[in-house]
């Protein structure tokens, strides 16, 4: 079920757009979009090419799942699901707090209608979740929980009406607050190995690189202003967390990727500007071939490649 309702939000934005840019209209004039029905049946009929991105947003394991099969865990989904052998509960879409971004802008359309349990499947929501089948961390000194957002509440606050400086700030102080309360979270329930990697230049994705510069310059300024909030957010909490045996580890995701876009061909990319998969004018080419030398499968996130 959580593979069929990413791949329902990918087949539905691909057929959206292509609606789209064919200009088709309902009866009463408004966009043709489809319907998330029809995306289902393409995902579970049995005919046809096997999908690859049935799953996470890329087209293969994601960095959490490398990480996972690099210690020798299988990943068990939590969602929509839950049981106490479940160990990812990622949802695409997922917020700091309770919320989901996909729902929140109504991207597919209808969405949330179509799967309600998507509109409270934030990361905050993750934990209770796994809160809920694991009252306490059973093995806390080999359990590592990779705590990775931000960039769906910058998104969100970034495309919100009227949008200024000071209320992109807001959200982004707000949406720290969350995550502080994330990591909390865990550690009241046990856990001492908390890995909290921060934001990429999201104005250096596909989809900052193909906005007018004054987007891609917020986008760009809003994941600075996050990732320089997250430093001071995980000192504070070492100071307090620390002494109780949290150890506390911060990925720095910006100057990976820096090093990526500074020697591509070092890395086996060879394009490191666009999407291999773009659903406002959907092409399988390149998906189907595995999404050579990309090093993002869609708009913002990265191949399987680049996860590695």
């Amino acid at each position: 079920p959580a593979a069929l309702a990413n791949l329902a939000i990918t087949v539905t934005e691909a057929k959206c757009g292509f609606l789209h840019a064919l200009g088709w209209r309902t009866a009463e004039g408004e966009p043709a979009t489809g319907t998330s029905t029809g995306a289902l049946a393409l995902a579970a009929t049995g005919h046809g090419l096997l999908l690859p991105y049935a799953g996470p947003a890329s087209n293969g394991p994601t960095a959490a799942q490398y990480l996972a099969a690099h210690y020798g865990v299988t990943v068990q989904l939590g969602w929509p699901t839950a049981s106490a052998a479940s160990n990812n509960y990622a949802v695409v879409g997922a917020m700091n707090d309770t919320r989901n971004y996909r729902v929140e802008i109504d991207n597919p359309p209808g969405l949330g209608a179509f799967f309600p349990a998507l509109a409270t499947s934030g990361i905050a929501h993750q934990i209770a979740r796994y809160q809920a089948v694991n009252p306490v961390v059973a093995d806390p000194a080999h359990t590592l929980f990779m705590v990775w957002g931000g960039a769906n509440d910058l998104f969100l606050a970034l495309e919100s009406p009227g949008a200024t400086p000071q209320s992109v700030a807001q959200a982004v102080g707000l949406s720290l607050q969350a995550l502080q309360a994330d990591l909390q979270t865990l550690a009241g329930l046990g856990a001492r190995h908390l890995l909290v990697p921060s934001l990429p230049d999201l104005g250096l994705t596909p989809e900052g690189l193909a906005a007018d510069p004054l987007v891609a310059g917020a986008l760009t300024g809003a994941s600075l202003a996050y990732n320089a909030g997250l430093d001071q957010l995980l000192d504070g909490l070492a100071q307090v967390l620390t002494p109780l045996g949290v150890e506390l580890y911060e990925f720095d995701t910006p100057t990976f990727f820096a090093r990526i876009l500074a020697d591509p061909a070092g890395y086996g990319f060879t394009n490191t500007t666009m999407s291999c998969f773009d659903a406002k004018a959907p092409d399988l080419t390149n998906l189907l071939a595995g999404c050579p030398g990309y090093l993002y499968f869609d708009n913002v996130h990265p191949t399987t490649a680049g996860h590695a």
